[in-house]
């Protein structure tokens, strides 16, 4: 089969949809298809290049598609020729570079799948679906809905009003971006929570991603816990340095459990490895309240962390922590702690909460750092036990030859869908 996977940014870029994209990439060239991956421009790489997993196309059409949609969106008719010159059998196409490409196949007459990673194209408001007074938003869209939302903003009625007319029209603009992700001939969400959040249900499934099982596995952390200092057992708390990451939560459970746990804080304001070690104010609000809590000793922030430090990092952990605050699409740190064979507590609001039971770990309420320490209490002691257990269910549901199969059945089901549709037109 000949896929064009379309997505924003990719390597040397990395993040999340990277190592997806890749990942799948990777494991259905070696299950014998043709792969293409058509993305934005990166430092000294341009124009089009072959990698073991796909060959690269880079376009200026989708630089920037992240913080502007709309971009892509207006470079459609761009993406249709290069999506043409590729001749897929179907278009894959990921994140804020989906309006454009979308758009793009319907006008090559391409059949398109879209994978949603987040809420980056489901709100005008740019507030991931997390409203000012805390509580989660069900992709409320509409106008009427998105209103009350801005209105309900922390800015002054003086500051908000004249901003009335502006968010009217950006709330216009995204419902329109909702009806065309609803278009494509069928959609993926990286967890149910991702998809239950379409309109259009049909032809719209849930997948969870892949790892390496081979890059996320049990290690020695004995050169970890050096490196930081860490001593006795500890709770590995990694992603963002965020308020929607819900760290300070974290905090508060190992100032409320009985148990003797330090904390360790893997991860740094922007994912930026140019800025490893920022924590930015949240940080620095989580290294003041650990002060006041008497809990200075046991907090350890280590910055931003490659992939073999990571798998250390959660290799050495008695449990990792998840508190999103925010509705979490997936949370790939839940899924690489199992892998690594590392139990977890997770917030129910995060799609990766779908992976975890008693068996492995514990989900708990957001926003609860007392359900956190009670967790901790039984997950803890349990920790070889239960962690043995995440390890097999990551092998049983996130290797990709398994989740590269769902994708790859998602993709053939909309391909010879679309040819049966032309054959009846003929």
């Amino acid at each position: 089969m000949n896929v064009t996977i379309v997505v924003d940014r990719y390597y040397p870029h990395v993040g999340g949809i990277e190592q997806y994209v890749r990942g799948l990439s990777k494991q259905l060239t070696l299950d014998g298809h043709q792969m293409t991956v058509i993305t934005g421009p990166a430092p000294d790489a341009t124009g089009a290049e072959v990698t073991p997993e796909a060959a690269v196309i880079r376009t200026p059409v989708l630089e920037d598609a992240s913080p502007n949609p709309q971009r892509a969106l207006d470079g459609a008719g761009q993406l249709a020729r290069l999506l043409e010159a590729t001749k897929p059998d179907v278009v894959y196409t990921n994140n804020h570079a989906s309006l454009g490409a979308i758009r793009g196949a319907q006008i090559a007459g391409l059949p398109v799948v879209y994978g949603c990673h987040g809420w980056g194209l489901m709100c005008p408001s740019r507030i991931r679906l997390l409203k000012h007074n805390g509580e989660l938003c069900e992709a409320e869209t509409g106008l009427r809905a998105c209103i009350r939302c801005y209105a309900s903003g922390p800015a002054s009625r003086r500051i908000k009003i004249p901003g009335f007319a502006k968010q009217a029209v950006r709330v216009r603009r995204y419902v329109g971006y909702h009806d065309i992700l609803n278009s494509a001939d069928a959609r993926i969400g990286v967890s149910q929570l991702a998809a239950d959040m379409f309109r259009e249900q049909r032809n719209t499934f849930a997948i969870h991603p892949g790892l390496d099982l081979d890059e996320y596995r049990t290690v020695d952390a004995t050169g970890f816990r050096e490196r930081f200092g860490i001593r006795g057992d500890y709770v590995l708390v990694p992603g963002r340095i965020n308020p929607i990451k819900g760290q300070m939560d974290a905090l508060r459970a190992i100032h409320e459990t009985s148990l003797d746990l330090a904390i360790v804080f893997a991860g740094n304001v922007a994912l930026d490895p140019n800025s490893r070690s920022d924590t930015g104010p949240y940080g620095q609000a989580i290294s003041e309240r650990a002060e006041q809590l008497g809990l200075s000793g046991l907090v350890v922030f280590t910055g931003m962390l490659s992939q073999p430090e990571m798998a250390q990092a959660y290799s050495g952990a008695a449990a990792t922590v998840v508190p999103s605050v925010w509705a979490e699409p997936f949370g790939y740190v839940a899924a690489e702690s199992m892998a690594c064979g590392t139990p977890v507590i997770i917030t129910r609001n995060s799609g990766a909460a779908e992976l975890v039971d008693d068996a492995v770990g514990q989900t708990v309420p957001r926003q609860d750092h007392v359900a956190i320490a009670r967790a901790l209490e039984r997950v803890v002691p349990a920790s070889e036990r239960l962690g043995a257990e995440a390890r097999r269910r990551a092998e049983a549901r996130l290797s990709w030859p398994g989740v590269a199969r769902q994708v790859l059945h998602v993709l053939e089901s909309v391909s010879t869908r679309s040819a049966e549709v032309a054959m009846v037109a003929a």
